[in-house]
């Protein structure tokens, strides 16, 4: 699960935890500063923003949240423990599934990832609120250019967005689960 900055991470993940019948208990990337407010398990957090990872790890330490983590950029640089490479550019988003497919995740799921001109989680201390993402727009022909649409297309599902509208929502079935049984049925 892939956990971006826009204002309907938090819904995103509750319509996917009600869909599986419980909380995620696969591998969790942050992108950004969602990370500092992500309060379960997070095992690797990313920015194309990576000289701002040490700060936000402090605010996520502070919180008395898991640091047991792998950070991650798409840039050289050593605020970061990896590097993806290639990176074509895009988004931090775009990023954090180029991280998954580098793990080798074979199901990816958005959640505030909708690639639209939205306002950011209202905990965010690094955006204005209410303010819109004005670089969705630009953001968004790295991911529909070329083959990287079809690559995501295989791998990637979407909560929410125009993510969610190109790349389809998650299922059940896509993500190799069963329905959950209902309580008292047999």
């Amino acid at each position: 699960m892939v956990l971006g900055g826009a204002d309907c991470v938090w819904s995103d993940i509750r319509r996917l935890e009600a869909m599986i019948g419980g909380e995620w208990d696969g591998l969790v990337i942050a992108v950004n500063d969602i990370g500092c407010h992500w309060p379960r398990r997070l095992d690797h957090w990313c920015s194309l923003h990576a000289a701002n990872l040490p700060k936000w790890k402090k605010v996520r330490a502070s919180a008395g949240f898991d640091m047991d983590l792998v950070t991650w950029s798409g840039t050289n640089g050593k605020q970061a423990d990896r590097t993806v490479r290639p990176w074509g550019g895009g988004s931090s988003g775009l990023l954090a599934v180029s991280v998954a497919t580098a793990l080798g995740c074979t199901r990816i799921v958005l959640c505030g990832v909708p690639m639209e001109k939205a306002a950011h989680f209202k905990e965010s201390k690094v955006h204005q609120a209410g303010r819109l993402w004005a670089a969705a727009d630009s953001h968004w022909r790295a991911w529909v250019k070329g083959s990287v649409m079809s690559q995501l297309k295989e791998s990637t599902r979407s909560m929410s967005g125009r993510t969610g509208k190109t790349l389809g929502e998650p299922t059940l079935d896509w993500l190799g689960l069963e329905l959950p049984m209902a309580v008292g049925a047999e």
